[in-house]
């Protein structure tokens, strides 16, 4: 069993990690953004770009789902080993409420891992949802320039 020590140092690995990823999307929607002013040649390679990216965002966030839903089998039958445990083999006699704190401490590190998860997917939400606004905006440019004759 790991200690306490390398749970906390995994913890801050997949922080970390997430964190980076964050900041690259964050990048790579901020230029998305600006190019939207661009002339209308460039305009159709920007929607195409965009929707490209979104792709990638889609199946990053079908990962992170991916992840959740094999870690949840598990984590349930960790659970029930735990409440097991606390309920016939441990020292002391806990009723209910005991055992469901003791349960949840054990379980703390699970937990934090699927919080970061989990948010790491509102994120990916959020930024699909702002690529479908760049997405959305070039194909209002195309028509507002075949509308008005412009070029």
């Amino acid at each position: 069993m790991a200690t306490s020590e390398e749970l906390q140092k995994n913890l801050e690995v997949i922080e970390k990690d997430l964190l980076n990823r964050e900041k690259t999307w964050n990048e790579t929607i901020s230029k998305l953004s600006r190019k939207i002013s661009c002339e209308l040649k460039e305009t159709i390679e920007l929607s195409a770009e965009a929707i490209s990216q979104r792709q990638i965002l889609i199946d990053e966030r079908t990962q992170y789902y991916f992840k959740i839903y094999k870690q949840m089998p598990k984590l349930k039958q960790e659970r029930k080993k735990l409440f097991e445990y606390f309920s016939t083999k441990y020292a002391i006699k806990a009723n209910g409420t005991e055992k469901t704190k003791l349960i949840e401490a054990e379980m703390a590190y699970h937990d934090a891992c699927m919080e970061y998860y989990n948010n790491h997917i509102l994120f990916l939400n959020d930024s699909i949802k702002t690529i479908d606004h760049v997405i959305w905006s070039t194909k209002n440019k195309i028509e507002l320039y075949n509308a008005t004759g412009l070029e």
